[in-house]
């Protein structure tokens, strides 16, 4: 199949799908959680309250309990969209990222060992190298901005956030260097894959 010019044109529609299915899952899986918790929870008169009030806090490690304040002026359902739609765009990163390694590798099992090892890579990495250092602070820095740490620090989206993270709207910045670096990554393996030999 992929000796023909059109064989190799199957990743347009092998992505097309990925990304249907990427997003469709989400969808579905975001409905029955919001489902589940809201036939438990009553929202009725509180959809127009502001996410940043006397009623809402958080715990930080250092500074103990203090208010939740979020960067823009949320209410309860703006800032539910706005985090639905932040959680669309990681699913995106992941998605961006497993085709691009689908393509460099071509055993299945294989790529995905590789998508799990890349990620938890970057997970421990940062905790492990010396933040007293330059390149240990830089490494720290920049990983917070990766699709799998903006997925491990979800809850705390559109707010300062804690005391590793350095930039404002932190979780706005890493989204659209994550689609950037890995847009890029999906065009180089595709470039690669047209021009690889399969024999």
């Amino acid at each position: 199949m992929y000796s023909t010019k059109k064989g190799r044109l199957v990743l347009r529609p092998k992505f097309a799908a990925s990304v249907t299915v990427g997003f469709l899952a989400y969808a579905l899986l975001a409905l029955i959680t919001l489902v589940v918790y809201f036939s438990k929870t009553e929202y009725g008169g509180v959809w127009r309250s502001s996410v940043s009030s006397l009623f809402n806090y958080r715990v930080d490690l250092i500074a103990g309990i203090r208010p939740f304040v979020t960067w823009y002026s949320f209410n309860i359902l703006t800032y539910l969209m706005a985090m639905l739609a932040m959680g669309a765009g990681v699913v995106l990163c992941f998605m961006l990222m497993a085709f691009s390694i689908g393509m460099l590798v071509r055993n299945s099992y294989m790529a995905f060992l590789v998508l799990l090892i890349a990620n938890g890579v970057n997970v421990v990495l940062p905790m492990q190298v010396s933040q007293t250092l330059p390149i240990g602070l830089a490494v720290r820095c920049f990983s917070i901005l990766s699709p799998v740490w903006l997925w491990l620090k979800q809850g705390i989206w559109f707010t300062d956030g804690d005391i590793d993270i350095i930039w404002p709207h932190f979780e706005m910045l890493g989204l659209c260097m994550s689609l950037a670096v890995l847009t890029a990554l999906c065009l180089l393996a595709t470039n690669y894959f047209r021009k690889r030999d399969f024999t």
